[in-house]
């Protein structure tokens, strides 16, 4: 028995749950070398950590978003009569 077992490889349909594209994109990125992969056989598997790896070097940071009117802040002036 391996000390170290290697994790459970991930289908392409997994992968397509994970990053929340189309199956066809999976394996266009795969086939490009854009996502690792392994080819056996016929299938195309996924190691895990590879993937969170990807997340991980291809993730954007939070953008800022723009204060809503009415915020403190806000210099929009009173309507009324004066």
């Amino acid at each position: 028995m391996l000390a170290n077992p290697p994790p459970r490889l991930l289908t392409a349909r997994d992968v397509a749950g994970l990053l929340r594209i189309h199956l066809v994109t999976v394996y266009s990125m795969a086939a490009e070398g854009r996502i690792p992969s392994v080819r056996i056989g016929r299938r195309r598997l996924f190691d895990p950590r590879e993937i969170s790896r990807l997340l991980e070097t291809h993730a954007e940071p939070p953008r800022e978003l723009p204060r809503p009117l009415g915020q403190a802040g806000s210099r929009r002036r009173a309507r009324g009569g004066t």
